[in-house]
């Protein structure tokens, strides 16, 4: 191999110009070529994936069951949290477009705002007249009801206003009874009391009269005696008073107390004859009453409550007291107070009155003393009298006319009683007789027969049944009941629904007021058509004059839509909506019959965004957010921010690699000389692509890719030839020796590395026949004309420019740089410390391993466009409130062994229960938020097999549905599967999975059923999982490939083993490092191309410095230097190049990172990353270290002879120094 380099060399230096004039000629040829390339790049990744994958077979169907002329949808994303001004922007939007010619092909325009419009002005005069209707059936049924409850309860109170005053009337009659029995004895007892009283009082004063009677009379006697002849003496005026009192005074003495007045008199005349000293005859009589009274008292009357009462009366009076009338009252009375304990001054005073009676009162003196006793505490006088004189112990019949004829007398005189007619009088009268006769141990049931037979007079069986039932309820029953009574008396002959309804009407309650009686209308109405809308556009029409025409009502429905928003009223179902606005955003789609790529359709994107920035001009809708978006204007998007990244990219690399090669090179002519000569391979290499892209499809992404590989890799290349040149004309090397010498040692190098890429890159032709195999064309090519121009190219222009090119720096003689002992320390310190770095590496890769394997493939393309563009942040604004399943649903296409519909025309129940059948399944998969389909129009299970069940627009959409998820052959149907969270998250896929499980599972035990899945999401899915099984397949061929290239150039076995090895490392290492700053912290979608983009990136580009090194640590070792030594002058050597070459590269790579396009971004980090850790840590330090621990084996190599033996011939001048 060094001989043909050499060979090619020398050919170079001989014929430059020819070399250049090739390159003229393929430059020439190209340029026009290039813009072949650029117009054919595909943007939209669906035109990429393999057609007999499932998803595009279930298209297939879908096209054959379900034409139509729709082929492109523009959306236009509306936000504002003020839905009136949203609807006025889109009906204006709308207006503009139906007037605008650059807009073409429009098969439909929708928003659900004219949905909404239609659909209310269509149902507004049959929504009228009904609520009018409802209105005043309402008003006249609550009405009635309300009436009807007021008959009941009247006769509810009826019933136990009777039994009350039945039950009262007895109650009170005998209560009444038991008091007048009662007063009438206390009135008898009273007057018992009063005639013993009174004799008391008068026994009392018997007894004054016996112990001072008796003495005052003797005294009087005497004295009348003594004056009427004085000549008498003591003892004949004793003889004479005492006759007298014995003739006069004993005889008018009781009987039974008259022994005992006699031995009084004879123990008072005894002792009054001792005393005749006494002149006053009162005083004697008192003197000897005071001495011998109390004795006779003691010795004559036995002890006891008569001798009590006549020492009290002897110890109360005096003759002086007995003397006075008033005092011997007071006496009398006090005695018998105080025998009885009488302390009341009221008592007292009725003893006063007794005594006041006289001796002998009649029988009339004494009731009118009783009675007015009983009312003199303000009791009724009249009352008391008619009870005393009923007598004693009155009979009950007598009690019960005094009652009866004392009620009937007190009810005809109140206002009732005068106002009641002579026959309500009559029955009130009868009523309290009755009371009176059913006698004082009546019981409730007693009382409760004669209310029902009283009601009950004169009515046939049902009515004595009403009454009976309302009177079942007992006294003021609660509304419940007689609610319950009405409404099924009214509702006898009425369904149970109607039975419902007067329910309803009935819970109004009394008197219910129009606003609620519209209310209960309204509610009914939205229920019975399954609304949940406000009310205001109802009661807008319940207050409408009753008079109007339908093409007024149509009117006032246009007027109202204009001004109210889409949910006012809200009458369109949940699906129709959420299909076309959520939360602050709402939809306007324009479809057109124009496929999604075509001018037409990106003319009408580029129309419609004029008319969108015009609108925002507009005060009036200042606060509104409207984005253009769909698969057009995404792919529209998507290429202007390619193109845009692509200059960006490139403007950066160029300025980082002049300013790189520049500090390098040390000169200002140098930097531009490889990019002058690889933009001549850029042009070749694109114009070879203009070539292919005329065959194939190429994706967007291969231009950016070739563009950074050519600029990083071409320019290495470019820079290995510079390198090597500089380095022979330091050494004092003539111009044509050191061309033909770089091209022999770097040429190696460069065509080594430049085949192994291009197996690496090539090898993604093996995964499909789409995007990776423009990838992997794209890349190859590339890499081959970057080698190309590496290898002819740049040894010509040496050969001609010389050292011109690297004005002003002069090369010849200029001896080893400085840069140059840093790298030999560097590497001294690595040999020394080569165990520990190798440990320390495979330390590190474990845990960078178990990292790499926690990594997330993504393949949601939208969410890594970048965030700037129209398209991506209408997309992103829909999501916000749509939610990111919300328009991209998985389809199941179903063909049924039988018709959908049967001879009838209508759905068969059977067809229809498959369906149902097939949904719920569907919905059993983990991982799956709604099923729609014709059983499930709104992701629930309807009455799918009764429509009528439903009313007004609901049942007509529910119809529409199934209508249009019937398909021509009338077998096929549609199924939507909606995902919770991202279409595109693995656990979609994991459910995605299961439903083709499912799908086979039921397919299997239904024979006849065909069930094919599709959509976007699945089939970007299918197409990943078609390319990443593939993966398995690309890795070994790669990894094989490279390392039988790397040991047919290199001659041994465990060198492109070792370098394998170490370029594996540097992928865990970099993907580590990815995961942990992409995946963890900033929670980034990974794209599921990058992981195989970087493996044959890696292995394809990091071979090259590895070879650089390793051929130059060869070259070394050729010249008798032991591997330490090698090792030492090779890194010396190239490890200034290396490094320029690694940062030439990572800054080309790296320069991906300023684009807006995450996925791009994503690139441009970790390829970037892997270049910087392959060029600097693992070609520097952990190469070297390895190297060095295995010393001759990395030359091994079997069956051939060790080459070091070579060093016998080699001239003594060649050695080192």
């Amino acid at each position: 191999m060094v001989s043909i380099f050499k060979t090619l060399g020398e050919m170079i230096t001989k014929h430059p110009w020819a070399f250049v004039a090739v390159w003229v000629i393929v430059l020439l040829v190209s340029l026009p070529l290039v813009s072949v390339f650029t117009s054919n790049l595909q943007y939209d990744t669906e035109k990429f994936v393999p057609k007999d994958l499932g998803a595009f077979v279930a298209k297939d169907k879908y096209d054959e069951q379900f034409p139509g002329d729709y082929k492109n949808q523009i959306l236009v994303v509306v936000g504002s949290d003020n839905k009136t001004d949203a609807m006025r922007y889109i009906d204006d939007l709308d207006g503009r477009i139906a007037a605008n010619a650059s807009i073409k092909n429009i098969t439909d325009r929708s928003s659900i705002y004219n949905i909404q419009r239609d659909a209310v002005v269509n149902m507004t005069p049959d929504l009228y007249h009904e609520l009018n209707d409802a209105f005043d059936n309402v008003s006249d049924g609550n009405r009635e009801l309300y009436n009807a409850t007021d008959t009941v309860r009247d006769s509810s109170n009826g019933l136990y206003w009777l039994w009350d005053n039945i039950t009262g009337a007895n109650s009170e009659f005998y209560k009444a009874r038991k008091t007048i029995v009662d007063s009438s004895a206390q009135l008898y007892a009273a007057r018992d009391q009063m005639v013993a009283a009174h004799g008391g009082l008068y026994q009392v004063k018997g007894v004054a009269d016996l112990e001072f009677g008796i003495p005052l009379a003797y005294a009087n006697a005497w004295s009348q005696t003594r004056t009427a002849d004085p000549s008498l003496n003591d003892t004949q005026l004793d003889d004479a008073a005492l006759g007298y009192v014995n003739s006069n005074v004993i005889p008018g003495i009781p009987a039974d107390s008259r022994p005992l007045a006699q031995g009084y008199l004879a123990d008072f005349d005894g002792y009054w004859r001792t005393q005749a000293a006494i002149s006053d005859p009162v005083a004697r009589a008192q003197h000897t009453i005071d001495t011998r009274a109390q004795t006779f008292i003691t010795s004559n009357v036995p002890a006891g409550q008569q001798q009590q009462m006549m020492l009290a009366v002897l110890g109360s009076l005096s003759l002086g007291a007995y003397n006075d009338p008033a005092q011997l009252r007071a006496a009398c009375v006090n005695t018998v107070a105080g025998m009885q304990s009488i302390a009341d001054e009221s008592q007292k005073q009725q003893l006063y009155a007794a005594y006041d009676l006289g001796p002998s009162p009649s029988s009339a003196a004494i009731d009118n003393l009783v009675l007015s006793a009983a009312s003199s505490s303000g009791a009724d006088r009249k009352a008391i009298e008619d009870i005393y004189y009923l007598g004693r112990n009155p009979s009950s019949g007598a009690i019960g006319n005094y009652l009866v004829d004392k009620a009937v007398k007190a009810l005809k005189d109140s206002d009732e009683g005068r106002n009641m007619t002579e026959s309500d009088l009559k029955n009130a009268t009868d009523v309290m007789q009755d009371a009176w006769n059913m006698g004082p141990s009546a019981t409730k049931q007693d009382f409760d027969n004669y209310v029902l037979t009283k009601a009950g007079k004169d009515l046939n069986a049902t009515g004595k049944a009403t009454v009976r039932e309302i009177f079942s309820w007992g006294p003021d029953p609660n509304d419940t009941i007689v609610s319950a009574y009405v409404l099924r008396e009214a509702g006898k002959d009425m369904n149970e629904s109607e039975n419902r309804t007067l329910a309803e009407i009935y819970a109004l309650g009394r008197n219910a007021s129009n606003e609620t009686i519209k209310g209960y209308i309204i509610s009914k109405t939205l229920s019975e058509m399954n609304l949940t809308s406000n009310n205001t556009y109802f009661l807008a029409l319940l207050d409408l004059p009753g008079n109007m025409t339908d093409e007024e009502l149509k009117t006032f429905a246009r007027d109202w839509e204009m001004s109210h928003g889409y949910d006012d009223p809200k009458i369109l179902p949940d699906s129709v909506v959420s299909n076309l606005a959520a939360g602050s955003v709402t939809l306007y789609a324009l479809t057109t019959s124009d496929f999604e790529e075509s001018e037409s359709a990106q003319a009408s994107v580029d129309a419609l965004r004029a008319l969108v920035a015009e609108m925002r001009q507009d005060p009036r809708y200042e606060g509104i957010q409207a984005y253009v978006t769909g698969t057009t204007a995404m792919s529209m998007d998507t290429e202007f921010s390619a193109m845009d990244d692509v200059n960006n990219i490139d403007k950066i690399t160029v300025i980082l690699v002049l300013v790189i090669l520049g500090l390098y090179f040390r000169s200002f002519l140098t930097p531009f000389v490889p990019l002058l000569i690889i933009g001549v391979a850029v042009v070749a290499a694109f114009g070879f692509m203009g070539i292919i892209s005329t065959q194939i499809d190429v994706f967007y992404l291969v231009m950016t890719f070739m563009g950074v590989i050519m600029l990083g890799a071409g320019t290495d290349y470019c820079v290995f030839m510079l390198s090597r040149y500089a380095e022979e004309r330091s050494k004092g090397a003539e111009i044509r020796a050191s061309v033909v010498s770089a091209v022999e040692h770097a040429g190696k190098s460069i065509a080594s590395s430049g085949t192994t890429a291009m197996i690496g890159f090539g090898s993604l032709m093996l995964i499909d026949q789409g995007i990776f195999r423009s990838i992997g064309i794209g890349t190859a090519v590339c890499v081959l004309f970057s080698m190309l121009v590496a290898l002819t190219l740049v040894p010509a222009v040496l050969t001609l420019a010389g050292d011109r090119l690297f004005w002003p720096r002069k090369l010849y003689m200029s001896g080893p740089t400085m840069t140059g002992r840093l790298w030999r320390g560097i590497t001294h310190r690595v040999l020394k410390h080569s165990k520990a770095i190798f440990v320390i590496a495979l330390l590190i890769t474990v845990p960078a391993v178990y990292i790499f394997s926690n990594l997330q493939l993504g393949n949601d393309f939208v969410d890594m466009m970048p965030d700037n563009i129209e398209s991506k942040a209408g997309y992103d604004l829909l999501n916000s409130e749509f939610g990111s399943g919300a328009l991209e649903k998985g389809m199941i296409v179903a063909t049924l062994p039988e018709s959908l519909k049967g001879p009838d025309g209508n759905y068969s129940a059977e067809a229809l229960d498959r369906v149902e059948d097939m949904s719920a399944l569907m919905a059993s998969v983990p991982g799956i938020d709604k099923v729609y389909s014709m059983t499930r129009p709104e992701g629930v299970t309807i009455e799918y097999d009764n429509l009528s069940a439903y009313k007004g627009v609901e049942k007509e959409f529910y119809q529409n549905y199934m209508d249009n998820n019937t398909g021509l052959d009338g077998r096929t149907t549609l199924i939507y599967v909606a995902y919770e969270g991202s279409p595109f998250s693995q656990e979609a896929q994991r459910a995605t999975e299961a439903i083709k499980e499912k799908m086979k599972s039921y397919e299997s035990g239904n024979a006849g059923t065909t069930l094919l899945l599709g959509g976007s999401s699945v089939g970007v899915y299918e197409y990943q999982k078609l390319c990443t099984d593939k993966y398995s397949i690309v890795i070994p061929v790669v990894l094989i490939g490279i390392f039988l290239v790397l040991v047919v150039l290199l001659r041994s076995i465990f060198t492109p083993a070792r370098l394998v090895m170490t370029l594996l490392m540097s992928i865990a290492w970099t993907m580590a490092a990815f995961i942990l700053v992409f995946q963890v912290w900033l929670q980034a979608s990974v794209y599921w191309i990058l992981p195989i983009i970087l493996f044959c990136v890696l292995m394809g580009l990091g071979v090259d410095y590895d070879i650089f090194l390793v051929t130059r640590i060869r070259e070394e070792v050729y010249k008798g230097r032991s591997e330490e030594e090698a090792i030492e002058q090779a890194v010396e050597s190239t490890g200034t190049i290396i490094t320029l070459c690694g940062a030439v590269m990572a800054a080309a790579f790296g320069s991906m990172m300023i684009s807006s396009t995450v996925m791009l971004k994503e690139f441009g980090f970790v390829l970037c990353l892997a270049i910087i850790l392959d060029a600097t840590l693992m070609r520097l330090v952990i190469v070297p270290a390895i190297m060095v621990l295995l010393k001759k084996y990395n030359w091994w190599m079997p069956f051939v002879k060790d080459e070091q033996a070579q060093l016998a011939v080699i001239p003594e001048m060649q050695k080192p120094k």
